[in-house]
């Protein structure tokens, strides 16, 4: 790698920790490694990383916990979730919180290795997926349009139209255009 890509890698269990921050070592990456959700926390707030991957069932805060409140502090810092937990509502709660990427145990080290390059390429260019028009909200994370109180889910399509009405306020589109 020509770039030293830096990552804190959180993870609680010891030997996995070791191993994996070895290969990440070997691949060129500069790694800073925390036990538990507080210390991967007060890692994230307090350094800069170019990529976080977070085991979600750590004690202290979970890895999801970590990443709801660095993404709640505008932490915009790309994340992999590293985890066991490999049922699909798992998967899908790890991105909706604000995860770039979910890798379940077991796992290759030549993927993981991948996906954090990949993400470490990404760290420069990450938006935030809140997109506002005065009073509404559009979340890309949860598909979801909210306006004060009130929230509404949408489908892909209606998230879709919706993202080209807020990313064009007072722009009207032609029938054809929408299709």
């Amino acid at each position: 790698m020509e770039n030293k890509y830096k990552i804190l890698f959180a993870e609680d269990e010891r030997g996995l920790r070791d191993i994996v921050t070895l290969f990440l070592r070997k691949n060129g990456f500069e790694v800073d490694t925390a036990t538990n959700g507080n210390e991967a926390y007060s890692k994230v707030e307090n350094n800069t990383y170019d990529a976080v991957v977070l085991d979600i069932m750590m004690p202290g805060m979970s890895g999801l916990e970590v990443l709801s409140k660095m993404r709640e502090k505008g932490i915009k810092t790309p994340v992999l979730m590293l985890t066991a937990k490999a049922q699909i509502e798992d998967k899908v709660l790890g991105l909706e919180t604000g995860a770039d990427d979910y890798l379940t145990k077991p796992f290759a080290t030549s993927e993981l290795i991948a996906r954090v390059k990949a993400l470490g390429r990404r760290s420069e260019v990450y938006t935030d997926s809140k997109k506002n028009v005065g009073n509404l909200v559009l979340d890309g994370n949860r598909y979801e349009m909210r306006v004060g109180d009130k929230a509404v889910n949408l489908t892909n399509k209606e998230f879709q139209l919706m993202e080209l009405f807020v990313q064009h306020p007072g722009f009207v589109f032609s029938t054809e255009h929408l299709i």
